[in-house]
């Protein structure tokens, strides 16, 4: 495949940001960073302090994977959250990021959420808008391997009895294996 430069490209010089520079100082400008941290908190880049990657359920060797249509009008992929085979390569559908304030996102501004829940059922855990409440905050444990919801106290679960990759929420129990949860690094390239 070949490309052609137009005329103007081909005869101009190396472009100087220098004077660009100089203004940014002047004018004392924040880097993107700052901007990141101060005006967009709620951004879905990979941060020092957070996870990026898929998140993998070990028994079933499964990866957590954003709803892939559209619900209603939304510009955004919601749906029941499920698992399907993990993609080796870095796959957008499956790679999360799990923030310092605790909230399980995607690239499409969308969050792991449950409803409220009635203790007398298994909420089912879905992928929807990120809107900040408590019922998309997360904590996750290293050591149990445990991936439990603040608001409700219980644990992110993959029971036997429904249908095999669709996740709810469960009494924690450290020694069940539909509990157990791998967060897998993925390089971000910056």
């Amino acid at each position: 495949m070949s490309f052609t430069l137009t005329e103007a490209a081909r005869v101009r010089d190396d472009v100087t940001v220098r004077d660009r520079l100089m203004l940014r100082d002047r004018l004392q400008c924040h880097d993107f960073q700052w901007y990141l941290d101060n005006i967009w908190p709620e951004h879905f880049f990979p941060t020092k302090d957070g996870f990026f990657g898929k998140i993998r359920h070990e028994a079933q060797d499964k990866c957590l994977i954003r709803p892939g249509g559209r619900f209603g009008g939304s510009v955004q992929p919601t749906g029941t959250a499920t698992l399907k085979e993990c993609v080796i390569e870095v796959y957008p559908p499956q790679t999360f990021v799990f923030n310092k304030k605790g909230y399980i996102m995607t690239d499409e501004s969308v969050c792991l959420d449950s409803p409220d829940f009635d203790t007398a059922t298994r909420p089912q855990v879905r992928v929807m808008a990120c809107n900040e409440f408590d019922r998309q905050r997360w904590t996750y444990d290293e050591t149990s391997r445990l991936v439990k919801h603040i608001k409700s106290g219980l644990c992110l679960d993959l029971p036997s009895n429904m249908n095999s990759d669709t996740l709810s929420l469960n009494k924690c129990d450290s020694s069940s294996k539909n509990q157990r949860w791998t967060f897998q690094h993925e390089e971000w390239l910056r």
